[in-house]
């Protein structure tokens, strides 16, 4: 007999999150697109997209520049306890996005996971067009990091491009996985937002994946 799996009602209490820790940086004044990733040592790895950085150190937004992109390395599991540092290229006058392309087109970030002390990151790829809201998601990478222990400045980072998904933009959304696989949701652009899951093979042999409506 087949079974079916049955949604029910329920009412969670959830307690605002004091989010002062990023608040304390001067040149780091606020981002969008924040995602958390477990480094499993003690840290924690968030990734931002469009962000806000104050080169003069006023600690003003108002004075801010907007880069795509930028990072931060979490002390510790406690948002009031922890210590935070904020990670970025270029000068501090002239900063740039962490994750770049030399090209006219720019990195949001999507989500990530750590898979056998390599650290996996999923950027979808936007360029400025001309109508509607003025950008359109294009397509998708991995950032491949094969030291993620290290000072983020440092790390080794490879750019593999994504094949052709038919408008998904694999990873945008959560990125999960079990002892078999790596599950890497993303939603359909532009405009439709249906999500599909990717799954691919958690193992050392070639990766395959299959594309899961949702």
């Amino acid at each position: 007999m087949p079974g079916f799996l049955i949604a029910q009602a329920e009412i969670t209490a959830v307690e605002e999150i004091d989010n002062s820790i990023f608040r304390k940086d001067n040149y780091w004044r606020g981002a969008d697109g924040a995602a958390s990733i477990d480094l499993e040592n003690g840290k924690i790895l968030w990734l931002f997209s469009d962000t806000f950085i104050d080169p003069q150190g006023t600690g003003k937004r108002s004075n801010s520049k907007m880069i795509n992109n930028s990072i931060a390395i979490q002390e510790g599991y406690s948002l009031d306890k922890g210590k935070i540092s904020f990670y970025y290229r270029g000068k501090q006058r002239k900063p740039k996005s962490f994750f770049e392309l030399r090209a006219k087109t720019w990195f949001w970030t999507g989500h990530g996971i750590l898979v056998n002390d390599k650290l996996i990151i999923f950027l979808f790829e936007e360029k400025s067009i001309k109508t509607g809201i003025g950008f359109e998601a294009i397509g998708w990478y991995v950032a491949l990091i094969d030291n993620p222990f290290e000072n983020p400045l440092d790390w080794n980072t490879r750019y593999i491009k994504g094949s052709d998904t038919f408008g998904v933009i694999v990873g945008s959304s959560a990125v999960l996985q079990d002892e078999n696989y790596v599950y890497a949701f993303g939603v359909k652009e532009p405009s439709t937002h249906e999500t599909y899951l990717l799954r691919f093979i958690n193992k050392r042999r070639p990766v395959k994946y299959r594309m899961v409506y949702k």
